[in-house]
């Protein structure tokens, strides 16, 4: 099997997993906070699918034919960097921020997040030899 497709499904397999675990803690705590420790728990879970993304994005290694390779390169790890920076954050937004300040500050800290990389991008694309 493909190691990519291995991986994949390696990843998908611990999301479903750690969603059935954490539904089945949530009944196990009173009926008002199940609501909330799913919540928190799965946007944990995204946040952790985003820096593991981000994380792989860095490692890759493509030449892109109209682009200087060091440039591009360049850009993809701070890029990276940025994002996995921002998912951290996301994540600890979720877990120990109140309910109602968890969804703001992780969006920021995304969306931040998103907003550097792609500057960054700009800025070295600019630079790029004609």
């Amino acid at each position: 099997m493909n190691p990519s497709i291995r991986t994949a499904l390696i990843a998908a397999g611990l999301i479903l997993g750690g969603a059935v675990l954490l539904r089945l803690w949530a009944h196990t705590q009173p009926l008002a906070s199940q609501a909330e420790i799913t919540q928190r728990g799965i946007n944990v879970l995204i946040a952790l699918m985003v820096i593991l993304n981000a994380n792989t994005a860095a490692k890759q290694i493509r030449a892109m034919p109209r682009c200087d390779p060091a440039l591009e390169q360049a850009a993809r790890r701070f890029t990276s960097f940025a994002l996995v920076i921002g998912g951290a954050l996301y994540a600890l937004a979720w877990l120990i921020a109140p309910l109602n300040w968890a969804f703001p500050l992780s969006i920021t800290a995304l969306g931040g997040a998103t907003v550097a990389g792609v500057v960054r991008c700009l800025t070295l694309w600019s630079r790029r030899p004609a």
